[in-house]
């Protein structure tokens, strides 16, 4: 059994099409991750990290709040759940972006939903496939540019929009001027 066939078996659950195609291809980013993508800094996570990060944060799980919705309705305001499968994260400030298989009633399922404070969470884009084309949009149309991280904040790349650091507000605002 593959690594991933191990992880969708343990999730009980099937990763959307589109990111079980991105898994096979790529199995997220090398150790240095020099790129980070937006909103903050976040790296995509291989198949073993996936699995060592939801295994890790479903010692936190909390159902407390599993019938209360934000983001009008979209998104359940439980952050940690076997249901919610952690696709990317930085590490330094404690942002995940999720596959989301358990939605609020006006959510889809496979939306990715992103953790923009240590409790406050967002729909970013309905499914992975709008995710990584939003990042390619946001460089074609020059909304976004792909610039070196200033030395004071480490290493690698990220993504910059304005003149400015593309974190959760920057990468909403950014979406009102590039609607794909």
């Amino acid at each position: 059994m593959s690594e991933l066939e191990r992880i969708k078996h343990a999730f009980g659950t099937l990763f959307p099409r589109d990111y079980q195609e991105f898994l096979k291809r790529v199995n997220g980013q090398p150790e240095c991750g020099e790129v980070k993508f937006p909103p903050d800094q976040l790296t995509f996570l291989s198949v073993e990290e996936i699995a060592s990060l939801w295994e890790e944060q479903l010692r936190f799980r909390d159902d407390g709040l599993f019938h209360d919705f934000v983001g009008n309705g979209k998104v359940r305001s439980v952050l940690f759940h076997p249901g919610r499968i952690p696709i990317a994260q930085y590490q330094d400030g404690g942002a995940c972006l999720w596959i989301d298989t358990i939605p609020g009633p006006n959510g889809l399922v496979g939306q990715i939903v992103f953790n923009f404070t240590e409790v406050d969470l967002a729909v970013v884009e309905d499914n992975f496939t709008a995710l990584l084309g939003r990042y390619v949009h946001f460089l074609e149309s020059g909304v976004a540019s792909v610039l070196r991280v200033p030395h004071e904040y480490g290493e690698g790349f990220w993504f910059e929009s304005g003149g400015r650091y593309m974190d959760f507000s920057v990468y909403e605002e950014a979406k009102t001027i590039d609607s794909v």
